[in-house]
């Protein structure tokens, strides 16, 4: 057509159906007659009266429409990506989407966002969310203990810098071979400084031990 081309910007998604533009299609003398269920779109009152004839067809009601009319479904479908960046452009759409379904929620009317691409980016989300929590909670922790044990800076400082020295390692380690941080992998920090801080203790106490018993610090 005159001025294919001349659009500034683009879309990512592939398809949306829902009510809007889902496509009507019945049996006349002539064939088959395909048109937009809504095509104009009605008014309110129209819709009303359309309401029973839009329940009794089986390819809506049960799919865009639930069986008793009281929801409907918008189904968005986004172009195929795939690579190291997937995670967060997953995560940039939903925001966006995100914004646009709060700006359109209203009481009596409520808007939610489902889907398997929605899930995947929650549980991801809640897990990086997890990772800090556990790490700062451990670190805590650990700080707690080795002031209580020993009360002395050197003997803090030591292992708190062996276990985060460890925990970053492995998980720099993890990004370089795409190793992705999953449900069952998130508890690795938090293991790591359970692990390093005993494997420290330990040490220390040794030390200690030693030159309570007049070893040199040499030996």
């Amino acid at each position: 057509e005159e001025g294919w081309g001349e659009e500034s910007g683009g879309s990512i998604f592939e398809e949306v159906t829902s009510l809007i533009n889902f496509r009507k299609t019945k049996g006349n003398e002539e064939g088959i007659e395909v048109s937009k269920l809504f095509d104009p779109i009605p008014s309110n009152e129209e819709i009303k009266a359309l309401s029973t004839e839009i329940l009794a067809d089986r390819n809506i009601r049960g799919n865009l429409l639930g069986e008793k009319g009281r929801h409907s479904v918008i189904v968005m479908r986004t172009v195929f990506m795939r690579g190291l960046d997937d995670h967060r452009s997953g995560n940039a759409i939903l925001a966006e989407i995100r914004k646009i379904v709060d700006k359109h929620k209203k009481p009596g009317f409520d808007l939610k966002i489902g889907g398997m691409p929605t899930f995947g980016s929650t549980i991801n989300s809640i897990i990086i969310e997890d990772v800090r929590t556990m790490v700062f909670l451990a670190l805590s922790i650990s700080l707690a203990t080795l002031i209580f044990i020993f009360r002395n800076f050197l003997a803090v400082i030591g292992p708190v810098f062996v276990v985060l020295q460890s925990a970053v390692c492995t998980l720099g380690l993890m990004a370089m071979l795409g190793i992705p941080v999953t449900m069952v992998s998130n508890i690795i920090p938090s293991f790591l400084f359970c692990v390093g801080l005993g494997d420290s203790i330990h040490f220390l106490s040794i030390y200690r031990d030693g030159m309570k018993n007049d070893l040199s610090t040499r030996d």
